[in-house]
């Protein structure tokens, strides 16, 4: 029988899953991206575990790829749209200087 109901995906744009990085990730101005940028990476260099390091890395990738999608509306202005990749830049930044520990 299918299943029904909710599916686990979800949207890109959809509930955050975690509350206290939903409260620091930023897309109003690139300085604010910046600040949060700044404040996962020392959230990532702090966690003591792997799975917070993971989650962490998750939250910058998902955020780039919001300002990215965000970017790609028609209904923007130019400033707007370049604003919106700059802030993916940010984040992308931050995701790549993000260096995971190996698996055990």
């Amino acid at each position: 029988m299918a299943r029904r109901g909710r599916s686990r995906g979800g949207s890109l744009f959809g509930r955050a899953r975690h509350r206290k990085y939903a409260e620091i990730v930023k897309f109003t101005t690139i300085k604010d991206a910046r600040e949060s940028a700044r404040r996962l990476l020392q959230e990532f260099k702090s966690a003591k575990t792997r799975d917070k390091a993971v989650r962490v890395k998750r939250v910058a990738v998902l955020a780039a790829n919001r300002a990215e999608a965000a970017a790609r509306r028609r209904n923007l202005s130019k400033r707007e749209r370049h604003q919106l990749r700059r802030i993916a830049e940010v984040y992308r930044r931050a995701a790549d200087r993000m260096r995971l520990p190996p698996r055990p």
